[in-house]
């Protein structure tokens, strides 16, 4: 990951870090990590270095702030952010993309990208429940964590990203899965904050592809 500057700036917002890294190429991160939000060092040479699981990164930097601690999610998010991707998932779907060019895809992440059409968007809702979760899990992921919204952006925001007339089922679904939550009169809605199953990340990966811009 690059140009560590621009990532504190976003990380900064949760408070000083208290440095007690569990290993070496950790530490000597999270060291300079420090260094550079409390202000000690004048050098605005970019600083890059080199993560070799980003989400065990994450872990670690998180069990540093000793207030406000961010999600496991909003974290990667920021960093993810912070190096030029939109978020964590896009990262994900570029590295599957660049290390994995000619590798088979699991046979259920196949028959999936079957209900999606090539910008994305699931073209019906299926029968089979874990499909169903498959298309979820994806509309899903696109929700900026934490947002609000009433209930007229929210199906404006479904809308935009099914291809098939039952947004109301897609709404009702993801509350129901707890990925977003709802007032109870429905006038108000909010995003929840969440993890993607390991079951539906290379289908996360492939479809982020074909997302529009």
């Amino acid at each position: 990951m690059r140009h560590v500057c621009k990532s504190l700036k976003k990380l900064s917002k949760y408070g000083s870090l208290n440095v007690h890294p569990a290993s070496r190429a950790t530490e000597a991160s999270l060291a300079a990590m420090c260094t550079l939000i409390q202000g000690n060092t004048m050098s605005r040479t970019p600083v890059s270095f080199e993560i070799a699981d980003l989400s065990q990164f994450a872990k670690n930097l998180s069990r540093q702030w000793p207030v406000e601690k961010p999600s496991h999610l909003t974290l990667l998010n920021l960093l993810s952010k912070a190096a030029g991707f939109q978020n964590y998932q896009h990262l994900l779907s570029k590295q599957t993309v660049a290390e994995h060019p000619s590798e088979k895809l699991d046979k259920k992440t196949t028959r999936w990208l079957r209900l999606f059409n090539d910008i994305g968007q699931p073209v019906r809702w299926p029968t089979k429940h874990l499909d169903q979760r498959a298309i979820l899990w994806v509309v899903g992921a696109q929700l900026p964590e934490f947002k609000k919204w009433s209930e007229k952006q929210i199906n404006a925001f479904i809308k935009a990203r099914i291809a098939f007339a039952d947004y109301a089922i897609v709404r009702r679904e993801l509350i129901s899965m707890e990925l977003l939550g709802r007032t109870a009169d429905g006038s108000n809605y909010w995003s929840e904050s969440f993890q993607y199953p390991d079951e539906f990340k290379e289908l996360l990966g492939q479809v982020h592809s074909r997302l529009k811009p």
